[in-house]
């Protein structure tokens, strides 16, 4: 079973039209819908295409960062694509003022955990790792670790749903992005859920 984690952007949607906007830098730079930060110009690996995938459900979480002892560590290995299911996208709409001022985020606990593990990607269905002045140095700090941050995913709770039906924890993860001028690579990610 497959499931697509990118973000569809119609045309009409107003953050397409943010993008005429002069206030808006981030977003003339490419971070909108599904995208992959890349802010220090390293060359993302093509092994980095096809990783195993595991879900932290953390959408339960308000008023503190998601920490340590939300993650299942064991189960986190070189290489994987961990994705937060943060219900963010589905409940407050992509590119709302609310989801852009969401308070999730990642510890710097958690980001420097999955930074040691050396994982792939990093994935989450919220505008950031981190908020504010934060997000881009974490961003950066990933970078430099070998480690990638894919935001704005779709369909995470969808995916969560099959997983559970499914009684599987891992999956495999496909992620294509496009090299161009900007710090926000347009990317497309799909999921595919082992045949039950």
């Amino acid at each position: 079973m497959w499931i697509d984690l990118t973000l569809q952007i119609p045309a009409d949607h107003p953050a397409r039209g943010a993008l005429n906007d002069t206030h808006q830098e981030l977003l003339r730079s490419g971070h909108v819908g599904t995208h992959l930060d890349v802010h220090l110009g390293f060359t993302i690996p093509f092994d980095y295409v096809v990783s195993r995938g595991l879900l932290a459900d953390v959408g339960a979480i308000e008023g503190r960062d998601v920490g340590l002892e939300d993650l299942d560590r064991p189960s986190i290995q070189l290489g994987d694509f961990v994705i937060f299911c943060t219900h963010r996208v589905d409940r407050l709409g992509y590119g709302t003022q609310a989801y852009a001022d969401d308070g999730i985020q990642l510890s710097h606990a958690v980001i420097d955990y999955l930074i040691e593990k050396r994982i792939h990607f990093v994935g989450i269905d919220a505008v950031g790792i981190r908020n504010g002045p934060e997000h881009t140095p974490a961003d950066k700090r990933c970078e430099a670790g070998g480690v990638y941050v894919v935001e704005n995913l779709a369909n995470v709770p969808a995916l969560q749903g099959k997983l559970l039906a499914r009684n599987v924890e891992s999956f495999i993860v496909f992620a294509m992005w496009i090299v161009v001028e900007g710090s926000g690579l347009p990317c497309r990610v799909i999921a595919r859920l082992p045949e039950s």
